[in-house]
């Protein structure tokens, strides 16, 4: 295991040490679940990244501008349909 210190500003320190006291836990456990959670996060957004790029080298993507009229033309259907509330 390896400790690391950090210097929190005191308002930060104050809401971790309420929000600790809050699930009867103490601040370190609460900050190194949210920092395994960031890095988790981390791990999957690159590997995401990585494979949405593999996509568009393939030919698989959608330009954006057509992303864009599809989602405009879908939300004028909804707004039509619910014009009469």
């Amino acid at each position: 295991m390896v400790r690391i210190s950090v210097d929190l500003p005191e308002e930060v320190a104050a809401a971790l040490q309420a929000a600790a006291s809050a699930r009867q836990s103490t601040p370190e456990t609460l900050a190194a679940a949210a920092i395994r959670d960031r890095v988790a996060d981390q791990a999957a957004l690159e590997a995401a990244l990585l494979q949405a790029e593999a996509e568009m080298e393939a030919g698989l993507g959608v330009p954006h501008d057509e992303v864009m009229l599809e989602m405009h033309a879908w939300a004028a259907e909804i707004r039509a349909r619910h014009a009469s509330r």
